[in-house]
């Protein structure tokens, strides 16, 4: 498998996705991919303005890094427009 990115992780929350990977006896990888298809994460449909704000996050983590780029996002989550 290639390694096309990578990310950081609070050190409490690795021990415990490690832990979780070591019960299910597969790898770390793995283990977020059950994780994650067992949850109901909701998809959102890009819509008018969706460019914008992406480009407007990234660049709030790019200038004042991550932890502002996921307080900025908690605060403006992407709002589909309303076309009808």
């Amino acid at each position: 498998m290639k390694k096309t990115k990578t990310f950081s992780i609070d050190p409490e929350v690795y021990k415990r996705l490690k832990a979780y990977a070591a019960y299910q006896a597969v790898t770390i990888g793995d283990a977020i991919k059950i994780l994650l298809d067992t949850q109901d994460i909701p998809c959102v449909r890009p819509g008018p303005g969706y460019a914008e704000w992406l480009i407007n996050l990234i660049k709030i983590g790019e200038q004042q890094g991550e932890e502002a780029a996921m307080q900025h996002l908690k605060d403006h989550p992407y709002v589909e427009a309303d076309n009808g």
